[in-house]
């Protein structure tokens, strides 16, 4: 580890917020950008050292009697590679008091030791880390103090920002990701958006991002939305003066093939927000 003197401003931290943010918050919201808390901003940690371990392969074989080398079937119940949990490690260093330390120690050990969280870097923030956390600290002398904070994390990241597709050029606040190809309603009011979500962890190794929980949809002027010929739903247009965050239609765990929208004016435009995981 750096020597502790080095440390003369504050560095890029890491920020923490509540697991239940994966499956309650909006899909057009990032998920770990601010609220809950931010080990420099709230701690005033310094940021020293950082690791992920390899995910390690769950497999299955079977040495069958008469049969040269053994039956792999690890990937027979899912077709893919399925991965184990790996382990987040973060090390951070203090200037402070022993009496101090006491307190910062209580703090942090209450705000997040034991808890599963969705861990963010300001140095990777497109990426969320989602596990269950563990909190060690230590005087290394007598005014200062290192912090180890441990996670099991799943072997997938949540996207912190949202998958957009479409979008409604009055109200888009645009990312860093390219400009979404538009979603508009045909001269028949009516648009077909193949797209599909899951409510269980389904991460492939093929580096595919997939789209998880919740679904978020903003239209211009009002219309119909029927999911797999089945769930109905109306939708109130944004109107020229609403701003977007006002009017947001969630739709939990929908999985479906297709989402068709209809009874709208032609030409009113669209933005579908929803939530995605991919392997570490």
């Amino acid at each position: 580890m750096a020597e502790f003197y080095c440390y003369a401003e504050p560095k890029s931290g890491i920020r923490f917020t509540d697991a239940a943010r994966i499956v309650e918050a909006a899909a057009h919201e990032p998920l770990c950008l601010s609220g809950g808390y931010h080990t420099g901003d709230d701690w005033g940690l310094y940021w020293t050292d950082f690791s992920v371990t390899t995910p390690e392969v769950e497999t299955y074989s079977v040495n069958v009697p008469g049969r040269h080398g053994i039956l792999d079937l690890s990937e027979v119940l899912v077709g893919h590679p399925v991965y184990k949990n790996c382990t987040l490690t973060a090390e951070f260093v203090a200037n402070i008091k022993m009496v101090d330390w006491h307190k910062l120690y209580r703090t942090i050990r209450r705000a997040i030791h034991g808890k599963r969280m969705c861990i963010a870097l300001d140095t990777d923030l497109q990426a969320v880390y989602v596990g269950r956390c563990v909190v060690s600290s230590e005087m290394a002398d007598a005014v200062h103090c290192v912090f180890t904070i441990t996670a099991d994390i799943a072997p997938y990241t949540y996207g912190n920002c949202p998958k957009q597709y479409g979008f409604l050029w009055d109200w888009t606040v645009f990312q860093d990701e390219p400009l979404p190809d538009p979603i508009l309603l045909d001269e028949n009011g009516e648009a077909e958006v193949p797209l599909t979500t899951s409510g269980t962890q389904t991460a492939r190794a093929d580096g595919s991002k997939i789209l998880y929980g919740n679904v978020d949809i903003y239209t211009e002027q009002d219309c119909t939305l029927t999911i797999q010929d089945d769930l109905e739903c109306q939708l109130t247009g944004m109107g020229d003066s609403q701003y977007c965050n006002q009017n947001v239609y969630s739709i939990p765990g929908a999985m479906s093939k297709s989402f068709h929208f209809s009874g709208g004016t032609p030409g009113t435009q669209l933005a579908i927000f929803c939530r995605y995981q991919e392997l570490l």
